[in-house]
């Protein structure tokens, strides 16, 4: 009979949680209410751990807090900054107009759209083609006008009518993404890269990206389209070639040479 009341209890208890985050700092404010007198519990968590779960289970006053460790994927928000934009029309010398901040929020909301069938299996592939994780809790996506050329730090979409191409732009711009967060655990200097040491930098530096775009593209989309994707990559030489490279060495032996 003392065990059903007690399980009455517990159920009864109302919680409520306030979650602040720090990147590796998570702060639980926890209020517990009738039939227990108001008590304000304050848990301090310092782990790696992307996620955590708290579960207070109360028996007898006796607190026991059950941790449980979930992998997490980036928040990927595409977004248009008027601030951002007005920077990059000053530095190219062009006037930053109201019909600029209309388009690029437009663009902003078209490629979320375009993005998002994709977006979650794009990350889960990557991470297990690769072994990486993605570090970051939230990848910012900034698109602009007149940017000379698309980069990945901080990630900028030039802003176009193609939507095709700005897709691929995005996706090709996220496997940099995941370079860049893991780039204690990427072996630069390898047997490879000696090899093609001679090779353009743009060639260069898309060597381990492409290989990791190669693995994803052909999971998700099968040998014939990569094939056509790489295809449209013939507008860009250098970037062209470091597709010819990886084909030539094979996407799995590229990423045993550079990942440690």
């Amino acid at each position: 009979m003392r065990r059903v009341i007690r399980r009455v209890i517990v159920r009864r208890i109302i919680r409520k949680i306030i979650v602040k985050r720090p990147i590796r700092r998570i702060i639980i404010k926890r209020i517990i209410r009738r039939p227990i007198r108001k008590v304000v519990r304050k848990i301090i968590v310092k782990r790696p751990i992307k996620r955590i779960i708290v579960r207070r289970v109360i028996v007898r006053k006796k607190i026991i807090i059950k941790r449980v460790a979930f992998p997490r994927l980036p928040r990927v928000k595409i977004m248009y900054d008027e601030t951002y934009d007005e920077a990059i029309h000053q530095l190219v010398e062009k006037r930053h107009t109201h019909m600029a901040h209309m388009g690029g929020q437009l663009f902003a909301r078209r490629l979320r759209k375009a993005t998002k069938p994709m977006l979650k299996r794009f990350l889960v592939t990557a991470e297990n083609v690769t072994g990486l994780k993605w570090r970051w809790h939230i990848v910012r996506c900034y698109v602009a006008h007149d940017i000379p050329f698309d980069f990945d730090n901080p990630m900028t979409i030039k802003i176009r009518g193609n939507m095709k191409d700005a897709t691929e732009t995005f996706f090709h711009e996220l496997a940099h993404q995941m370079e860049l967060q893991n780039n204690e655990r990427i072996r630069h200097r390898n047997n490879l890269s000696r090899k093609y040491r001679n090779e353009p930098k743009d060639t260069r530096e898309h060597i381990f990206a492409h290989a990791v775009l190669w693995k994803v593209y052909e999971k998700l989309y099968g040998r014939a389209r990569l094939k056509k994707i790489i295809a449209g990559y013939r507008l860009w030489p250098e970037h062209y070639r470091g597709w010819q490279i990886v084909k030539k060495e094979g996407a799995d032996n590229i990423l045993k040479a550079y990942l440690k």
